[in-house]
């Protein structure tokens, strides 16, 4: 399968073009090792290789596709639901359909970069907690296994295939325990969201607006007893479309201004506040 002009992976073959060959090489890997590594995960090789390619990702020439090859590694390319979605029953593709989760389009147009997740996990603070609502396929969560193992982390999820993606791609890299995904729905008013001190909670794309709605209400509800850092991206059109978006906004704070420059910075549709 040809993912872009610079790399293609078929029949467990990697190619790449000359400068995603310099990049890999200058991770201490090759394409040979690659191809070795997605059809045989051995943990520890898995962990170094990944954690090296990330420093690449973001870069001007090649980043996106850095992100490809991570994917592969860890097996999370959403490439692979195709086979599991043959096999989900009809009323779970409504349910998706439904609630905007944008089945098979690709990554660079769904999750967030790696770079970026990167960027996110330096605001959460030393042995705080990390809360991702709409997780995909857990590439926050991956991040913060290879890169924070001092931070708790949960990412809820409404499908399911993705789910069993991120759930097998943290066993791969035997990542320890605190690090989880869970199947939720998250428009469910009976759905109660976890609380811990020192928390960051992370949203990225709009959910259908119902769930937005119930979403936000949840947030509200939550930051009457437990403060936490609120990171938004690509959420502007919607959240400005939202009621319950006016209540929460009242009682945000925006963080200091030279941490909140350094974000943009570094992850330039990254907005931040804290409540």
């Amino acid at each position: 399968m040809s993912f872009s002009c610079r790399l293609c992976f078929a029949d467990h073959r990697l190619t790449l073009d000359c400068a995603l060959t310099a990049v890999v090489r200058s991770s201490g890997s090759t394409a040979a090792k690659l191809e070795r590594l997605i059809r045989r995960p051995r943990h520890h090789l898995l962990r170094g290789t990944a954690s090296r390619l990330l420093a690449h990702s973001g870069g001007e020439e090649c980043g996106a596709d850095v992100d490809v090859l991570i994917d592969l590694l860890l097996g999370v390319h959403e490439s692979l639901l195709l086979e599991h979605l043959h096999r989900a029953p009809l009323r779970s593709l409504r349910a998706y359909d439904e609630e905007h989760t944008h089945l098979l389009r690709p990554p660079a147009e769904s999750w967030t970069p790696y770079h970026e997740c990167a960027t996110l996990l330096t605001l959460v603070p030393a042995g705080g907690t990390l809360l991702d609502l709409g997780a995909g396929v857990g590439r926050t969560l991956l991040v913060a296994a290879l890169l924070r193992p001092d931070v708790r982390c949960v990412g809820l999820e409404l499908v399911k295939e993705r789910v069993a993606l991120a759930q097998r791609a943290l066993l791969r890299l035997r990542a320890s325990r605190t690090v989880r995904v869970l199947h939720r729905r998250l428009g469910s008013s009976r759905l109660p969201l976890p609380r811990a001190e020192r928390m960051t909670v992370y949203l990225f794309n709009p959910f259908a607006p119902p769930t937005l709605e119930s979403v936000l209400r949840s947030l509200l509800a939550l930051s009457r007893s437990c403060p936490f850092t609120l990171v938004l991206k690509g959420m502007e059109c919607a959240l400005e479309a939202s009621a319950a978006w006016e209540g929460l906004r009242a009682k945000l704070r925006p963080l200091p201004k030279d941490e909140a420059e350094q974000t943009v910075l570094y992850a330039q549709l990254l907005q931040q506040n804290i409540l």
